[in-house]
């Protein structure tokens, strides 16, 4: 389905009503722009928590041990 809406002087575009619902976007949602040769491509960031949730492992894991990792491991605070 195509919709069209206008840019306003100050670069802002509303997100059509059915768009919003489908994606479930609220006030203050962050969209992700990415242009290329063929247009300007706009999508919802990659939700990491619905990520996480599809991650299997084999044996629980101690969160407070896995966050030490990961923050040694990657620089993380």
């Amino acid at each position: 389905m195509t919709y069209r809406t206008t840019l306003t002087r100050k670069g802002q575009a509303t997100v059509p009503k059915p768009l919003r619902d489908r994606f479930n976007l609220r006030a203050s949602a962050t969209l992700v722009w990415d242009a290329d040769e063929s247009g300007i491509h706009i999508r919802p960031p990659v939700d990491l928590l619905e990520v996480v949730k599809r991650i299997r492992v084999k044996r629980k894991k101690d969160p407070v041990k896995a966050r030490g990792y990961m923050q040694k491991k990657y620089g993380l605070r």
